[in-house]
């Protein structure tokens, strides 16, 4: 992909990313004004229960698959990869149903609860996969396209229906209107990737020994993400364990303003570069794998930088519109979280250097290492400092996750300065 293409991808991946985003953000900041602070630490938990669901309904097998994918030129080769992840995660979406009854048969689990996590669960997962093997196959716009239905659609849809009166804010109202938009989002997916001939009826034939072959691979990738979803996430319970649900709702309403700094670097820069990098390691080409990794660094650098410096001036004005005394007093956690979404994206610099590469093995005892880092300060710093101490927690381990995955970007025989990309 040419550098004026990429950017202009990445400009209209930016549009519908912040659309994305606001309508979230927005779609909290109501939740938080109408209901307690309690009940916005219900959803936060919840949210964050669901995501660890789903990166372990995937086994992470698309890491594998879809690299698999940009190494292929033929449709029809990259046809019968995409039907290996589909019969790979119709299995596990059993599995998952199974584990979860099971779960709410034995007391674990309200019935309640179980049931949105099988029917999100489903929807986010297979929406997921959509949007990255469309970005994995050079359609970024579409992939947002399919990512902004599922995360942002519905709730500019809520939004609406609330400023007209015909929406009275509650949790299961909220998920009904999540699950419908993830599953539109799955028809059009599907839709895009039947049109460019991925689905090809002659490729459906399940390559078992490609996908146990995949799996075994996976499996580092599996504990990898696992671990780096707790970096993101575990805070949320250790704030309930030892503050309480309504910190856990403040601290749910910072860190959605704060990930608009992850969010939009992944979409306007990470989700342009990372493929084409990838693709450029497995294709040999040498010279625009350096150029690419440029890109990579200087974006992330720059987008993150201005975003960190503009959202810092601004918690006042965000905390006032959400009405809650109790979000006014946590400045200190609104900055240290901007430098925790900040450390949060410089990881992906070294990621992709030695992901390109087949390193999972490395990539996943940085993430150990990271989440274990960042579960021990969270059991030390939480109980003196509040939230401020979950948020230097996020950045200690993030740091910690960069720092290891950066020494094993240098020790690695690579054709790039893994330093600067030259």
């Amino acid at each position: 992909m040419k550098l004026a293409e990429a950017l202009r991808a990445g400009g209209v991946s930016v549009v519908l990313k912040a659309a994305t985003v606001l309508a979230k953000f927005l779609v909290i900041l109501y939740v938080g004004r109408m209901l307690t602070l309690d009940a916005l630490g219900d959803y936060g938990l919840l949210v964050a229960s669901l995501a660890l669901l789903v990166q372990v309904i995937g086994l992470d097998f698309y890491l594998v698959n879809n690299r698999g994918i940009l190494g292929k030129s033929e449709t029809m080769d990259r046809a019968t990869l995409v039907w290996d992840q589909v019969h790979l995660h119709v299995f596990s979406y059993g599995v998952m149903i199974a584990a979860v009854v099971l779960a709410a048969v034995s007391g674990l689990l309200t019935w309640r609860i179980a049931g949105w996590l099988i029917l999100l669960g489903i929807a986010e997962h297979a929406s997921q996969e959509l949007s990255r093997l469309l970005v994995a196959v050079g359609r970024p716009i579409g992939g947002n396209v399919v990512l902004f239905v599922r995360m942002g659609a519905w709730g500019w849809a809520v939004l609406a229906f609330a400023g007209l009166g015909a929406w009275r804010p509650d949790l299961d109202s909220i998920l009904t209107a999540w699950a419908i938009a993830s599953y539109v989002s799955v028809f059009i997916g599907v839709s895009m990737i039947r049109k460019d001939g991925l689905l090809g009826r002659s490729a459906r034939e399940p390559g078992r020994t490609r996908i146990v072959a995949g799996l075994k691979q996976a499996r580092v990738f599996l504990v990898a993400t696992v671990a780096f979803q707790v970096m993101h996430l575990s805070d949320r319970y250790f704030i309930e364990l030892f503050l309480d649900r309504a910190a856990v709702g403040v601290y749910t309403f910072l860190y959605s303003v704060t990930a608009l700094v992850s969010t939009a670097v992944a979409t306007s820069v990470i989700m342009i570069f990372g493929p084409r990098i990838v693709e450029a390691v497995l294709l040999g080409q040498d010279a625009d794998e350096r150029r690419l990794l440029r890109y990579l660094d200087r974006g992330v650098v720059v987008v993150t930088a201005v975003l960190v410096v503009s959202m810092s001036f601004m918690f006042e004005w965000l905390a006032g519109l959400l009405g809650k005394a109790e979000v006014l007093t946590e400045m200190a956690a609104f900055l240290v979280l901007l430098l925790g979404a900040a450390a949060v994206n410089l990881s992906a610099l070294p990621y992709y250097r030695l992901y390109a590469r087949g390193m999972e093995k490395q990539i996943m005892r940085a993430s150990v290492a990271g989440a274990l880092v960042n579960a021990v300060m969270n059991v030390i710093l939480i109980p003196k400092l509040g939230l401020v101490g979950a948020g230097v927690a996020t950045v200690i381990g993030f740091a910690s996750y960069a720092g290891v995955m950066l020494v094993s970007a240098h020790m690695a025989p690579l054709s790039v300065d893994v330093a600067g990309g030259r």
